[in-house]
């Protein structure tokens, strides 16, 4: 998917850049310190806010970094020379802290390395599958 970088969005490549970092409406809201059914609007039919857009393109940034970055690791070998991990530890929920990136980022970040290297196994951080 790409998106002209900091340009305007459609209501469509808004709610398809949201959606494919494993975002919610809820969530960018409460970011974004609006109500819930102002995203789900701009998602519909009103064309997103600068703000708003902006917001989710510099998130997009963030997303492929953190994605780059597992790839890396998956690619490359460990200080000893060892291969690197083999695992992905996901939560299985939220965080209790809004600062944080919801569980549905991070298992997004995961199917996006899994993509390039299978052997990449996620796993729900606790040990349960």
């Amino acid at each position: 998917m790409s998106f002209d970088m900091f340009g305007p969005l459609t209501p469509a490549e808004f709610k398809a850049l949201r959606t494919s970092m494993g975002l919610t409406a809820a969530w960018v809201a409460g970011q974004l310190g609006v109500a819930v059914n102002s995203v789900l609007r701009w998602e519909r039919d009103r064309t997103p806010p600068e703000k708003a857009a902006r917001f989710l393109q510099e998130t997009k940034m963030r997303f492929d970094g953190e994605v780059e970055w597992y790839d890396g690791r998956a690619d490359g070998l460990d200080s000893a020379g060892r291969r690197e991990s083999r695992y992905m530890l996901v939560p299985r929920r939220d965080p209790d802290d809004p600062e944080r990136m919801p569980a549905g980022w991070h298992l997004m970040v995961a199917q996006r390395v899994r993509e390039r290297h299978p052997e990449v196994r996620v796993l729900f951080d606790g040990g349960d599958e």
